[in-house]
Formats: C-alpha cells, sequence, structure tokens
C-alpha cells in the first residue's frame, strides 16, 4: 500500500506542475497576445505617418513649382523695367537733342555749337543720373 501512495503524491504533483505550467503558458501567450497588439498599433501608427509624409512631399513639390514660376514672372517684371527704362532715357535724350535743336535754330547766336552741346550733354548727363538713381534734387 505504500506504493500507490507515493503514486499518488506523483500523480497529484505532476499535476499541479501542469498546471502551474499551463498558466504560466496562459500567461505566455496572453503576454504574446499584447505585444501583437501592441504591434499592430505601432505599424499602423508608421503607415499613417508614412502617407502623411508622402502628401507633405507632394505638398512641397508642388509649392517648389509655384515658387519657381513665381520667380520666372518676376525675371520677366524686372526685364520689362528694363526696358522701360531704357525707353525713358531715350526719350529723355531725344526731348534734349529736339529742344537743343530748337533753341539753336531759332536763337541766332554764334557761339551756341558747341559749348551748347556741351551744356545740352551735361544736362542730359546729370538728368540721366537723377533717374537712374531716383534722387530729387533739393534747391
Amino acid at each position: 500500500m505504500t506504493k500507490p501512495r507515493t503514486h499518488n503524491k506523483k500523480s497529484g504533483s505532476t499535476a499541479d506542475e501542469a498546471r502551474s505550467i499551463n498558466k504560466s503558458l496562459r500567461r505566455t501567450q496572453a503576454l504574446l497576445q499584447q505585444e501583437l497588439e501592441r504591434v499592430s498599433h505601432v505599424s499602423e501608427a508608421i503607415d499613417s505617418d508614412g502617407k502623411l509624409l508622402n502628401q507633405t512631399k507632394d505638398h512641397q513639390r508642388d509649392m517648389n513649382e509655384t515658387v519657381k514660376g513665381a520667380n520666372a514672372a518676376l525675371r520677366n517684371l524686372q526685364l520689362q523695367q528694363k526696358k522701360e527704362f531704357l525707353i525713358l532715357m531715350a526719350s529723355v535724350v531725344f526731348f534734349y537733342l529736339v529742344a537743343g535743336y530748337a533753341l539753336w535754330t531759332r536763337i541766332p547766336l554764334p557761339l551756341i555749337s558747341w559749348q551748347a552741346a556741351v551744356r545740352v550733354f551735361r544736362s542730359l548727363q546729370f538728368t540721366a543720373t537723377l533717374i537712374w538713381t531716383g534722387e530729387t534734387v533739393v534747391t
């Protein structure tokens, strides 16, 4: 009779160990399930952040194209401004030449040849300098 009791102790001890192992496996399984859910949430967050980064990249690319277009328009405006300035200078030169010719032909002074031309040229140069620099003359 001592053998069956010893056998029951081993059997009970084995059952307790089996239950303990089973509980441990269930806890491990629950922890693995939690980690799997956490990794799944992290993966979803990474996917959503990746989509947001792609949208931001596309928006930035569109903005770069808009800025390039604006720069081209600004260059065209500056070129047009330079052309208009040259036309203005040509018209001022033409005005002084016509005014000088009119004075030279109307006023019968023999000394209005080179001296008048030099004065007209100097006043033309002074006017061009004022227009170019944008300064005003205070008298």
